[in-house]
């Protein structure tokens, strides 16, 4: 009698499906860390730097008291100065009363009408000391301490009303719109003129003369702008690097993994680069010419954005270093097991 005996098919390796489900599962989660990191890193990277800028008052006049130096600048205040000036003080009424003091002396009639004659000269030629003094203030370092001065008012006043405190005393001009607040240098240049023997600038009250910097009609989106910059501002950047660190430990190819985060982060912050110089023109367009000639609006700009644009061209940096280095491990490892076989 043959026994036959009957080889039954081999049972699938359940413990190898299950490793590789989980290998395949840990993968997705990996890159799922890495992607959201990498998103969140250029957003992490702004929302601190509007925090920088918003919160503290020492790091916002740090920032724009080198603008006092710009020509452009310069130009700006001075022009916005005399504006101001002209429209608190009729100076032709003035110089036409000091004219007609005159003309009431006894004089003969050919004199007189001599006199009339430079009345309007006069006029231009007050006007010209005024503009030429206030040219010489705006160069002068007098002008550097008004600017921090106005500058930390300003601050101070934005942040107060950003962050809605009832017991400050500020508010907003009669168009609504929070401002750069020149009066400070306005007062300056009043007193450089007065010194210099100018009685006549005595006539100059003290002026209110502003640059808008946020309408009342965008205020309540930048009072929740600047709640979540300085909540978000600190924590998100460490958010971020959590979670790509935890993405590339998570993964068993750490070296490739490595290498595609460099990459990765480098591409994010060269477009936060490039988004950063679109903006550019969009806020110069948005500003010009009704506010600020343009190329005053370019250096506010790119003075505000310095930090921010410094910073990002060395996370770019960083990112292409990240990725080489994990590139050429991975090829020196690659280069070294061979050798590793043959011993």
């Amino acid at each position: 009698m043959t026994v036959s005996t009957r080889i039954s098919p081999a049972a699938p390796d359940t413990q190898a499906m299950q490793r590789s489900s989980g290998t395949r599962i840990r993968r997705v989660i990996a890159v799922l860390l890495i992607v959201v990191g990498l998103a969140l890193a250029p957003v992490a990277a702004v929302g601190a730097w509007v925090r920088l800028q918003l919160v503290d008052t020492d790091s916002f006049v740090s920032t724009f008291a080198p603008l006092a130096e710009n020509p452009s600048v310069q130009t700006f205040v001075a022009d916005q100065s005399m504006r101001a000036i002209k429209t608190a003080v009729d100076i032709p009424a003035l110089v036409g009363d000091v004219f007609d003091g005159l003309l009431t002396l006894d004089m003969p009639p050919r004199t007189a009408r001599a006199l009339a004659l430079l009345e309007g000269p006069a006029a231009e030629g007050m006007v010209s000391v005024i503009s030429s003094t206030v040219d010489d203030v705006v160069a002068s370092p007098r002008f550097a301490s008004a600017w921090r001065e106005a500058l930390q008012f300003t601050h101070t006043q934005a942040t107060a009303i950003i962050q809605d405190q009832p017991g400050m005393p500020v508010q907003l001009n009669d168009e609504g719109a929070l401002s750069l607040e020149l009066g400070v240098i306005i007062a300056e240049v009043r007193t450089v003129l007065i010194d210099r023997g100018m009685r006549f600038a005595e006539a100059i009250p003290d002026v209110s003369r502003s640059v808008p910097l946020v309408q009342s009609d965008a205020l309540a989106s930048v009072q929740a702008g600047y709640r979540m910059a300085a909540v978000a501002g600190f924590w998100l950047p460490w958010a971020a690097l959590a979670l790509v660190t935890a993405g590339v430990l998570l993964t068993r190819h750490r070296t490739r993994a490595l290498t595609w985060t460099g990459m990765g982060f480098a591409a994010v912050f060269a477009l936060l680069t490039l988004a950063l110089s679109i903006v550019r023109g969009v806020f110069a367009a948005a500003v010009s010419p009704s506010i600020m000639p343009t190329v005053t609006a370019h250096v506010l700009y790119d003075q505000l954005t310095s930090l921010i644009v410094s910073a990002a061209t060395a996370l770019i940096i960083v990112g292409v270093v990240i990725a080489g280095g994990a590139w050429s491990s991975h090829l020196w490892r690659a280069r070294r097991r061979p050798l590793r076989d043959n011993i």
